[in-house]
């Protein structure tokens, strides 16, 4: 059985940011979302003048994150991805940190970009050194605090 993983707007945001949008499609999982994420990161994105904003939409456009509905009426776009997530079964795709308590608190289980590149790397799915340039990445453009990036880097030491 495939894994479903519902993945809001700062998750697509740090991976394309980071230059590690690729590692969505090296776990082979199915991705989906909802449309105010979409319209947060692509039609917000590209209106600033947000590069990432392209990258991100390349991703819909392929398919590789897919548009499942809306967040839910009355719900915020936040409250409607974790209230996706339990009705699929799937995992939520978070680096929002009051997102992933929320999630947590739900009983879900939560997944970051760091957390998708040990993943990864122990899936042998990535290098030992595409894993530690990809936490080096997300430290380096303020999407993974040191401290935490230690934690991981830690796993190959």
């Amino acid at each position: 059985m495939r894994i479903e993983c519902v993945i809001d707007s700062a998750s697509i945001i740090s991976l394309c940011k980071c230059g590690l949008e690729n590692h969505l499609r090296l776990t082979g999982w199915k991705f989906v979302s909802v449309k105010g994420v979409f319209v947060e990161v692509v039609e917000d994105g590209l209106a600033k003048g947000e590069l990432d904003s392209l990258v991100a939409k390349r991703l819909f456009d392929s398919g590789t994150i897919s548009l499942v509905g809306q967040s839910g009426k009355g719900l915020s776009v936040d409250d409607g991805l974790v209230q996706m997530a339990k009705t699929r079964n799937a995992v939520l795709f978070t680096n929002d940190v009051k997102l992933s308590r929320k999630g947590n608190a739900e009983g879900l289980a939560v997944l970051g970009s760091a957390g998708l590149c040990l993943l990864l790397l122990k899936a042998r799915k990535i290098p030992v050194a595409g894993f530690v340039k990809g936490i080096g990445l997300l430290v380096e453009r303020k999407r993974l605090s040191q401290g935490n990036a230690e934690k991981y880097l830690q796993e190959v030491a």
